[in-house]
């Protein structure tokens, strides 16, 4: 080895005779590499450049080899540096650099680089590995890149009416069931004839083909037992005592009877503008409170004006103008002139007819509310005359309420309904108590001939107020006619009529036998009126201070509790699509407790094992054991195992 080579030289690898195949540099693109170099370099190492650009001359000629060794860090010991070009792969291009196994290594190489530089020399550059054909470079593939972002189809135009075309027809088909729905008319028998009918729709199957199409064969028959043994074609029915707003036609107004004024009224009610100063001011009532009557037609014409007039204040004064002319409603106001005002409140021509039968109809989804001003003021005014009517007039006048508050619409209203059962209150008051037994009896027989539906005969006693002596009675009475089906309950009053063993009789009828036909909505309102019914379950020749007579009723007590928990076994354990089932069921469970801790002379015993009289016999028991065991110790014998031994 010579004495000037370096010891570098002496380890370096012999040079290959295979040389690489480097595509031409472009001259531009080096130029701007060598400038790049340059600048990078401090300004007092002047060699490093020196060897930078002959590195770049002789990179050009040997094809692009150099040495696996770092420079060193004397800059005059170093050897030239090289300077690499080759083309950019195709990884490159596309924006994306895969590794191989060889970059890899010479990342592991670059993870040490303050081991082969100093702190001024230059970073040393990569070692570059010439590929040989037996063995080629192994690449990993690469999955695509999937986005995050969900991708919504595109739409087209023949996607987007065929979608239009497909609401259209599930919205026609909506309307067509439901209009076949409310189409349905429900066969109204009586359900104390055969059974529990109520508000089961039935099939139709049209209304199932219209729902169902397309379907395997016999998919509309299993279709049909499926909803035939849930709730799904229950239709909810009501009765309406007013018709639908949008069908009632306004009647005609009257005229006002100017020939028949007298000279006393001429200058007050001739002219309009005159005369409706005359009501709105009071001086009208304060005229007919002082004795100075209006004439009878003119009476009419008033009583026609109430019940149309649009105006609140001279609806009121009219209204009050005719409760001073006492002498008039009690000779004019007839039962047939009753029905001509609730004609014109809006009720309809079968409401407003005393024997009308009230059959129940779906539910009206049109507008049905109106301006019940109208009503409630009519009402008042039947409270105010209450005690000038005569006895016909206000026996036919409870009737009509008791009708209107069948209506679901009337009985939800808060304001009508106190209004209403105001006026009831007051027309059971002034009924004399010589006449009362006959009065109930008439209203009994008017409307148990015309309702035949538990839920519509439930909302009439509902409509009762029960605060009252004689609005309780008559609740109690026609509870009693609705739930045994007989106006004979109506005669005398229900202290008089009552017995236990006719109610668990009654429970034992078909009607309350639990099948699959049965109306679960209308045996909940034959419970409701049963409770109404048994009330307190007192009677006249009840004499609850005679210890056997009491103990007596406490068993039949518990004897009809046993007979309504019987029904209450037979409804089962109904699911949650059986919504009318669980309602009827927790019913019969209120009723039944209800007369389990009401109706008795005493609280029923409770069962207990520290009960007292059997806590007495255990002590007598012992105390005799005891004593047994004590006498026998005295005499000086020990007991073994029951046998006595010396």
């Amino acid at each position: 080895m010579s004495q000037n080579q370096s010891i570098r030289n002496f380890f370096k690898p012999a040079q290959s005779n295979v040389r690489v195949a480097v595509p031409p540099v472009d001259p531009a693109r080096q130029s701007s590499l060598i400038a790049m170099r340059t600048q990078s370099t401090p300004s007092d190492s002047k060699p490093q450049t020196s060897y930078t650009n002959s590195n770049a001359s002789k990179s050009s000629e040997q094809g692009g080899l150099m040495s696996s060794l770092s420079p060193p860090s004397s800059v005059t010991e170093s050897p030239p540096e090289v300077a690499v070009l080759s083309a950019p792969s195709s990884n490159e291009v596309s924006g994306r650099v895969v590794k191989s196994s060889d970059d890899e290594e010479s990342d592991s190489d670059d993870s040490f680089p303050e081991l082969f530089r100093s702190t001024n020399g230059p970073p040393p550059a990569k070692r570059v590995t010439p590929s040989t054909p037996s063995k080629p470079r192994s690449r990993r593939v690469l999955q695509p890149l999937m986005s995050p972002i969900p991708v919504h189809p595109k739409y087209s135009l023949e996607s987007i009416v065929k979608d239009a075309e497909n609401d259209k027809a599930d919205q026609e088909t909506s309307k067509r069931v439901k209009a076949m729905l409310d189409t349905q008319i429900n066969e109204n028998t009586s359900p104390f004839a055969s059974g529990l009918s109520g508000n089961q729709a039935k099939f139709d199957g049209a209304l199932l083909e219209s729902v169902v199409a397309n379907t395997e064969d016999g998919g509309m028959e299993k279709v049909t037992r499926a909803l035939q043994r849930t709730e799904a074609t229950n239709v909810e029915k009501f009765w309406y005592f007013f018709g639908r707003q949008d069908q009632a036609a306004e009647p005609p107004r009257p005229s006002f009877p100017t020939s028949t004024v007298p000279k006393t009224w001429q200058r007050e009610l001739s002219k309009p503008a005159m005369r409706d100063q005359t009501f709105i001011s009071g001086f009208a009532e304060d005229m007919v409170h002082f004795g100075q009557a209006l004439p009878d037609e003119i009476f009419l014409w008033v009583l026609d004006e109430a019940c149309l007039e649009p105006s609140d204040v001279l609806r009121t004064s009219y209204l009050n103008t005719l409760k001073e002319s006492r002498e008039q409603v009690e000779r004019l106001l007839s039962p047939d002139l009753v029905d001509k005002m609730l004609r014109d409140l809006g009720g309809t021509p079968i409401a407003t007819t005393i024997t009308g039968k009230m059959k129940p109809s779906p539910k009206i989804t049109a507008r049905y509310s109106r301006d019940w001003a109208h009503v409630r003021s009519a009402l008042m005014f039947f409270t105010g005359i209450a005690d000038s009517l005569q006895r016909k007039t206000r026996e036919h006048m409870l009737c009509m309420l008791l009708r209107m508050g069948a209506d679901h619409v009337v009985f939800k209203n808060v304001d009508v309904l106190d209004v209403l059962q105001q006026a009831i209150r007051r027309l059971c008051k002034y009924i004399p108590d010589d006449e009362w037994g006959h009065s109930c009896q008439r209203i009994c027989e008017g409307l148990i001939e015309c309702i035949d539906q538990p839920s519509l005969r439930l909302q009439v006693v509902d409509s009762i107020p029960s605060f009252h002596p004689r609005t309780h009675e008559l609740r109690r009475r026609l509870g009693m006619c609705f739930l045994f089906d007989d106006v004979a309950y109506s005669i005398d009053h229900p202290h008089t009529t009552f017995e236990l063993q006719k109610f668990m009789d009654r429970l034992k009828d078909p009607v309350f036998k639990v099948n699959d036909k049965t109306d679960y909505q209308q045996l909940a309102a034959l419970i409701s009126l049963l409770d109404v019914a048994v009330d307190d379950g007192r009677c006249a020749y009840l004499d609850l201070a005679n210890s056997s007579a009491a103990e007596r009723f406490d068993e039949d007590v518990d004897k009809l509790v046993l007979t309504i928990n019987k029904v209450i076994d037979r409804i089962g354990s109904p699911g949650a699509a059986f919504i009318s089932r669980i309602e009827a069921k927790e019913l019969l469970l209120l009723v039944s407790q209800r007369i389990a801790d009401t109706l008795r002379s005493k609280p029923k015993p409770k069962k207990s094992l520290f009960d007292g009289s059997k806590k007495k016999e255990d002590h007598v028991a012992a105390q005799a054991g005891m004593s047994n065991f004590l006498s026998l110790y005295k005499k000086g014998t020990k007991p073994v195992n029951g046998h006595e031994s010396k």
